[in-house]
């Protein structure tokens, strides 16, 4: 019998090692934060743009904690 460990992303994928739960992570990031940056592209004026920015709050709590996923978090068993 062997003790195995993962590495488990923020969606719930688990990996075999930090490196590809690492660029998963990154990747998903990425993604997210570029469908956000096509949409803010589209707003022209200020007011329209914080308009946008209160509409929006959801994605960016989601990009705040996909970017805390690309880092490996302590576990709690260690």
């Amino acid at each position: 019998m062997k003790w195995v460990r993962n590495v488990q992303t923020r969606d719930g994928t688990l990996h075999n090692n930090v490196l590809r739960a690492t660029e998963h992570a990154e990747r998903l990031y990425g993604e997210a934060l570029s469908r956000l940056a096509h949409r803010a592209v589209a707003v022209e004026k200020y007011s329209k743009m914080m308009e946008f920015i209160d509409a929006n709050l959801d994605a960016f709590i989601e990009l705040k904690a996909l970017k805390a996923d690309t880092t490996l978090a302590q576990s709690d068993d260690d």
